[in-house]
Formats: C-alpha cells, structure tokens, sequence
C-alpha cells in the first residue's frame, strides 16, 4: 500500500480539550458534592456518553440524578469554551496538510457524539481533512471496546492491521489495539502505564513527532 491509512481521536488528539472537561467536571461536581471526581473524571475520557451515564450511574448510586448531572457537565463545558475557546492540539495542521498531500485515508472515531464532533471539526477547519467520521453514538459499545476502530475502517475499506490509530487515552489505546491498529500514542492529560504503553506500536511527544515518524516510514 503506498498511501497511509490513519484513524484519529478528537477530544486529546486534536483539541485541547480534556482540561476543559476536567474543568467541567469539578464545576458540576462540586454543585452536587460528590467526591473522588479526578478517579471518575480519568475513568471517562475517552468513553461515549452512553457509557459515561453507565459509569456515572453505578459510581454514585441512585441519589445522583444523573441526567442532570452529565446536562451540568456539557453546560460547563460549553461555558468554558466559549469564554475561552477551544484550542488544537500543537501540530495539528501541519500533520494533516502534509498527510493530505500524501493522499492519506484519514478517519475520526471520536466517543463524542455526532452532532458535536461536526460542529467541533467544522468551527476549526478540520472537518474537510477526513472522509470517515465515526461517533460515539454510532456504535453500541464505546471506547475501551474496539467497535469505534473496526467501524471506521471497515467504513475506509481496509483491515485494521494496515491502519494507524492516534490516541491520547488508555481508554483509546486498548480500543484501538484490541481492533487490531497500530497505535501511535500522544499521552495527554493521563501518563500512561506500563501496560498501555506496552500496547501503543510507537509513543510520542507531540503531533509534530508523529508527521516526523511517518515521513520517514514514506521515505524508507
């Protein structure tokens, strides 16, 4: 194959944005009193809203409505970032300029739901860059489960074992190995273990790392 076939997370990868959630998720927890928020905050990154609530549910009980509380984290969340905008990630445009130029296969298999992630990807000009978008709420068993990845490849026309996945999350990292992907690893607002960094094909510092890893790979 002499194109790159690349499947990317969003929330971590692209944008800037788990601080944000994390932030969110303290706002929202705070006005409920719940405890042991950084354990749950770190548990669902990388997990669709169906299994966030799921998560949610079963951590703290029937006490917490938990609707309301996931409807108080997304308004924080939006609060926050329309004060303060949604930054990318560093390196962002400069990967995927030089993979379009490569004519790559690139995809999106974000948790985030549909709806959000386009209007996400379209308000910073990412949206154009990927010919696959896989959501959240296209799959019926979200990240750590390999269901996103399959689906995104299977929508691209190629085998897991030719794609890349780039990730942030543990969560991320053991879906994209567990559907059979070679995943390039961003670490960032969790340091990954031993064990998820065993699982990633190569880690990294940042996206800038990762174009120079694949030039490479296309020029050896």
């Amino acid at each position: 194959m002499d194109y790159f076939c690349i499947v990317f997370d969003m929330d971590g990868v692209l944008f800037d944005s788990e601080r944000i959630y994390a932030r969110a998720w303290r706002e929202a927890g705070q006005t409920f009193g719940l405890a042991d928020l950084e354990a749950s905050i770190n548990a669902c990154i990388g997990r669709n809203s169906a299994d966030i609530r799921a998560f949610v549910a079963d951590k703290y009980g029937p006490a917490l409505p938990v609707d309301t509380f996931i409807a108080e984290i997304r308004a924080a969340f939006k609060k926050i970032a329309d004060a303060e905008g949604l930054p990318l990630k560093p390196g962002v445009f400069e990967l995927l300029d030089w993979l379009k130029g490569t004519n790559a296969k690139l995809a999106l298999a974000t948790s985030t739901g549909e709806k959000t992630a386009v209007e996400k990807l379209s308000a910073a000009g990412l949206l154009p860059y990927f010919t696959v978008l896989v959501t959240g709420d296209m799959v019926l068993h979200g990240k750590p489960a390999p269901d996103i990845y399959r689906l995104a490849c299977e929508k691209l026309g190629v085998p897991p074992d030719v794609c890349y996945a780039v990730e942030d999350s543990p969560n991320g990292v053991l879906s994209a190995h567990a559907a059979g992907l070679k995943t390039l690893l961003v670490p960032d607002v969790i340091t990954p273990t031993a064990e998820i960094f065993s699982l990633a094909f190569k880690a990294f510092p940042s996206l800038f790392d990762v174009k120079a890893f694949l030039r490479a790979s296309a020029d050896g």
